[in-house]
C-alpha cells in the first residue's frame, strides 16, 4: 500500500511503511504479550531462553511459528495488493553499513526490550513499537531486526523486500546484535534472581500482632515496594465507615462476609479476595466465625 501510495517517493513509502509497523507491533504485543511473551522474533526468541526466560524445549515450536507467521504475511499481503503471494524479491540490500545498520538495529532492539522488561513491563508494547518506527530511519538497513522477518521479505519483490543473496548477512549481524545487547543489559540492568542471599521465609509466627480496631489484628512484612500483612479478624469488629481501598488477598480460615453497596459476597477458607479501589466498589467486611484469618498483598506507599 505504502509503494502504491507514495508515487514514486521513497521517503513517504518508508514513512508510511514504519508507522504502520510501529503501530501495529504495539497492538499485536498488547494482544499476545500475555498468550505467549509476544516474541515474533527468533533473536528475542534464543535470547530470552539464554537468560532462562523460556525453556530452551519450547524454543523450536516458537520458531517454527515465527517463520510461519512471517511468510504467511508476506504472502497474505502480496495477494491483497495483486501480487503473486511469493516471489523472489531483487531489492538489493548489500554492503558493510547494511549489515552493521541490521547490528545496531537489532542490539537496539533487545536493549530496549531487556532495559523496560526488567524495570516498566508494561512499557515493553509501546517502547517497542516506537524503537522500531525510529529505527527505521536512523539505520541504513531500515531496521529488520528480525531474521523470520528477514526470510520472510525475500520472498516479496516489493519496496519492503530483500534479495535471498542478501539475507544470511543481515541474520548474522541480527543475531550478533542481540547477544551484544544481552550481555550488554545483563551487566547493565541484571535481573533478579532469587537466591539464598535474597530469598527469605516470613516467619508470621514469630512477630508480634499489631492492634487496631476492637476485633482486628495483624501482622505485616515489608519488601520494597510491596508489603504482606497477614490479618485476623472476629465478628466484634464493627466498620463505622465504608471501606474504599483495594484488597488483594486469600481467606487462611474460617467464613465472612463483604457487604458491598448493592450486595453481599460470602467468602470462606480458600477463596481468593479481590475488590477494586474506589466509590464503585465500597464495602464492609463481616465475620460469619469466631475468626476469620487472611493474608493480603498491598503496595506500600511512595
Amino acid at each position: 500500500m505504502a509503494e502504491n501510495l507514495a508515487g514514486g517517493s521513497v521517503a513517504l513509502a518508508l514513512l508510511a511503511n514504519s508507522l504502520a509497523t510501529g503501530a501495529g507491533l504495539v497492538a499485536l504485543i498488547l494482544t499476545f504479550g500475555p498468550v505467549s511473551g509476544a516474541h515474533f522474533n527468533p533473536a528475542v526468541t534464543l535470547a530470552d531462553a539464554s537468560q532462562g526466560g523460556l525453556p530452551w524445549r519450547e524454543v523450536p515450536a516458537y520458531l517454527v511459528a515465527q517463520l510461519a507467521g512471517a511468510f504467511a504475511g508476506v504472502g497474505i499481503a502480496n495477494l491483497m495488493f495483486d501480487k503473486p503471494a511469493f516471489l523472489a524479491s531483487a531489492h538489493e540490500r548489500s554492503g558493510a553499513g547494511h549489515l552493521l545498520g541490521e547490528f545496531v538495529a537489532t542490539f537496539g532492539l533487545l536493549s530496549v526490550i531487556w532495559g523496560c522488561a526488567r524495570r516498566r513491563p508494561s512499557a515493553v508494547p509501546f517502547a517497542v513499537g516506537a524503537y522500531i518506527t525510529a529505527a527505521y530511519w536512523f539505520t541504513s538497513s531500515t531496521s529488520f531486526a528480525n531474521p523470520a522477518v528477514t526470510l520472510a521479505r525475500a520472498a516479496s519483490d516489493t519496496f519492503a523486500g530483500i534479495r535471498p543473496i542478501d539475507t544470511p548477512g543481515f541474520i548474522v549481524a541480527q543475531l550478533l546484535g542481540a547477544v551484544a545487547a544481552t550481555a550488554t543489559f545483563g551487566w547493565l540492568v541484571p535481573a533478579h534472581r532469587a537466591t539464598s542471599d535474597t530469598a527469605q521465609r516470613i516467619a508470621f509466627d514469630k512477630m508480634p500482632w499489631t492492634t487496631a480496631p476492637s476485633g482486628v489484628r495483624s501482622k505485616v512484612h515489608e519488601s520494597g515496594a510491596h508489603r504482606l500483612r497477614l490479618l485476623e479478624f472476629t465478628p466484634d469488629l464493627k466498620h463505622p465507615h465504608w471501606c474504599q481501598t483495594g484488597h488483594l488477598g486469600y481467606v487462611l480460615e474460617g467464613e465472612m462476609e463483604v457487604a458491598f453497596d448493592g450486595g453481599t459476597i460470602a467468602f470462606q477458607a480458600g477463596d481468593g479476595v479481590a475488590i477494586p479501589a474506589g466509590q464503585a466498589a465500597k464495602h464492609r467486611p463481616f465475620a460469619r466465625t469466631d475468626r476469620v484469618r487472611m493474608i493480603f498483598l498491598e503496595e506500600n506507599e511512595s
